[in-house]
């Protein structure tokens, strides 16, 4: 296998359908969960956290993603997190609480998804 993200997820023990579909199977997921969440669909806890978590990896991913792969998602993934920003209200603490946030390092400036709620319907 000669892409970096998917090696990457292989390493990280991702799922199998996070590893097979790579960086753009992670930028359709995030551009789906930010479309739902502008049409204020109802995001359950479990599965809003899960949808947190791959902005997470996509955000690592990117650190290793060839710059074939930059110049292709790079945009898309720019755009989706502005959609994401205009709903999304700060959170005091991190979803995952602050213990994780500090043993993982998380900050709010850098891990914003991880300090955002969205408003229900």
């Amino acid at each position: 296998m000669n892409d970096p993200v998917r090696e990457y997820c292989r390493r990280r023990g991702y799922a199998e359908h996070v590893i097979e579909g790579g960086m753009r199977y992670l930028v359709e997921s995030w551009e789906y969960v930010v479309q739902s969440v502008v049409n204020r669909e109802i995001q359950f806890q479990d599965d809003y956290l899960n949808d947190m978590d791959g902005r997470q990896i996509l955000e690592e991913v990117v650190t290793v993603a060839t710059s074939e792969q930059k110049t292709e998602f790079f945009d898309r993934i720019e755009i989706a997190d502005r959609r994401f920003l205009d709903v999304a209200v700060p959170t005091a603490d991190s979803l995952w609480g602050n213990v994780n946030a500090r043993k993982h390092g998380w900050t709010r400036e850098k891990h914003w998804w991880y300090f955002s709620i969205v408003p229900q319907c």
